[in-house]
């Protein structure tokens, strides 16, 4: 998750309309040691939400430090899990670009949250590709993404405007030695070394953005009538430029 893009979240948190007792699912949650290392998402989205009162429970493909359930949520066990959870609000953070089927994927995920929930989606728009395990590529702009919710309508959307790698780079003198370090060592898990670390480095003065969108689940009968919710929805846009 990038700086703007958790301050961007910060914003909703502080302003979403759920009961103070509400149940998020962090899909995607990364592990504690993931979290220390990017203390933003701590200091934007963590704290403020359980601030607010709201339980999160942190969920993975894989275990670790931190993640309340994990497995793989095509696995009928481990679904109904998560739909026997009653999930308020879904965190789906940097997730849907590196899923295969990206259709299926959503469909589970609308299939947990309540009616009137909220689903939290961010991807990026113009970011490297970045293998975890994969990239399917997936870059989408606000209407593209959330007209893939299809149980859903559009209540806020951005394409966030973030910094560049050199940022990211040059922040601290510890960011610095360990991402040089790091290029300088492609033995090193080369296979994460060339899909994950080297692209970056082509970005170093390049712009990141990335696209996020607030969806609430509303059970639509009609296709015409959700069209038309999209586009009362899209008057909410905030439109920016971006290079």
């Amino acid at each position: 998750m990038l700086i703007k893009e958790s301050e961007y979240i910060n914003n909703i948190i502080e302003n979403i309309k759920v009961p103070r007792e509400a149940k998020i699912l962090n899909i995607g949650s990364q592990d504690n040691k993931y979290l220390k290392a990017n203390c933003h998402i701590i200091e934007n989205v963590i704290n403020p939400a359980q601030k607010k009162g709201f339980e999160i429970i942190n969920f993975d493909i894989l275990p670790g430090e931190g993640i309340n359930i994990h497995g793989d949520i095509f696995d009928n066990r481990i679904y109904k899990r998560l739909t026997n959870l009653n999930i308020d609000v879904i965190f789906l953070f940097n997730v849907l670009e590196h899923v295969i089927d990206i259709k299926s994927f959503i469909e589970k995920v609308e299939g947990i949250v309540n009616k009137d929930g909220f689903i939290f989606v961010s991807v990026p728009f113009k970011y490297p590709i970045h293998f975890d395990p994969i990239d399917n590529g997936f870059r989408p702009n606000v209407e593209e993404l959330g007209t893939l919710f299809e149980k859903c309508t559009i209540q806020d959307g951005k394409i966030v405007i973030d910094y560049s790698f050199n940022y990211y780079l040059f922040r601290s003198i510890k960011s610095f030695f360990s991402g040089v370090a790091r290029l300088l060592v492609p033995f090193y898990r080369f296979k994460k070394w060339r899909t994950v670390v080297v692209p970056k480095f082509f970005w170093i003065n390049k712009t990141f953005c990335v696209t996020c969108v607030l969806l609430k689940k509303i059970i639509i009968e009609s296709c015409l009538f959700k069209s038309m919710f999209h586009k009362t929805s899209i008057i909410k846009f905030h439109e920016e430029k971006y290079e």
